[in-house]
């Protein structure tokens, strides 16, 4: 009966063990990190021409622009572009090291097996059954470490702050990659539409030049005339060369930034198409709402929580 009542004591000090344990992994140490709110102002004066009150849509912002040809580059820069592939294998690499910190709440689990076949020589001293022995061998271990400070919590939201910068970091060279690109798109159309210009002031200039010099030679002219009339043309053929300079060098960063080979786009993006122009009015919103959807400063937010986490796990010197 003393044995029985002291087997049901033990057995109770054991279950008052566990439940202090799960009840202290309920707990983690330090305070819990709590997201920064600066204080902005609740709405704003948005009476400026252009700029509406409505909210800002900037998911596909380069859409309202209206353009087909630069919604079909942006998707392929999004497929093709070099940054973002290597934006996207940082975001698998965090989230790899989230499960490998996430591994540790639960309980580990060791196996191992081995097998020995031996026999005894026929030609030795002592020649014993030469029977083939076999011996199988099988074990297996399981260790669980109870997170009664909250270390191994700390841990995991450390982790997962980092899995979560860094998926910011990603949409922060999404954003940057669209923006590179609608701008090398605007200033190619740009170029190619101040070269029609230069080409068809270059042939009227010429004709002026022509008709000056006919005009000098029946005496109605002077020779001054003809002077200002040629500096004219000559001063707009030599801007020529510049504005085909770079508008090779704007066709080449766009290929690059689709992940082709420079000049592979000079003939789609011919003939000269429109210069893209933003809509009538635009949504501002409130700035609050701006800066939350900027990328930047969301990583720097979750960047700054990271290490703040793990600072709040015990045995680290503060």
């Amino acid at each position: 009966m003393a044995a029985a009542g002291g087997a049901l004591n033990a057995g109770r000090a054991l279950a008052w063990t566990l439940l202090s344990a799960v009840l202290l992994s309920a707990c983690s140490v330090g305070p819990d990190y709590v997201r920064p709110e600066p204080p902005l102002p609740a709405e704003w004066d948005a009476s400026a021409p252009g700029v509406g009150g409505g909210p800002a849509d900037l998911g596909a912002w380069w859409q309202t622009l209206g353009d087909s040809e630069l919604d079909s580059l942006i998707t392929r820069a999004l497929a093709g572009n070099l940054d973002l592939h290597q934006a996207v294998a940082r975001v698998d690499e965090a989230r790899a090291l989230y499960h490998v910190a996430a591994a540790a709440q639960f309980p580990q689990v060791d196996s191992n097996a081995d097998v020995t076949h031996e026999r005894f020589s026929e030609n030795g001293l002592l020649p014993g059954d030469s029977e083939p022995l076999t011996d199988y061998n099988v074990g297996l271990s399981a260790s669980w470490e109870v997170d009664v400070f909250g270390r191994v919590r700390r841990s995991v939201e450390s982790a997962t702050d980092t899995v979560q910068a860094t998926q910011e970091q990603q949409r922060d060279v999404l954003v940057s990659v669209c923006a590179e690109v609608a701008l090398a798109y605007v200033n190619i159309r740009t170029l190619q539409k101040r070269l029609q210009v230069n080409y068809a002031n270059l042939d009227s200039q010429g004709h002026i030049v022509q008709l000056t010099r006919v005009r000098f030679e029946g005496g109605i002219a002077s020779g001054l005339d003809v002077a200002q009339a040629e500096s004219v043309y000559a001063e707009t053929r030599t801007g020529i060369p510049a504005l085909e300079r770079a508008l090779g060098e704007q066709l080449n960063a766009l290929s690059v930034l689709l992940g082709e080979t420079p000049g592979s786009l000079k003939e789609e993006l011919y003939p000269p198409g429109a210069i893209p122009a933003p809509p009538a009015e635009i949504g501002a919103g409130l700035p609050v709402e701006l800066v939350r959807q900027r990328p930047d400063i969301r990583t720097a937010e979750r960047q700054l929580a990271s290490p703040i986490r793990r600072e709040m796990a015990p045995g680290r010197i503060l």
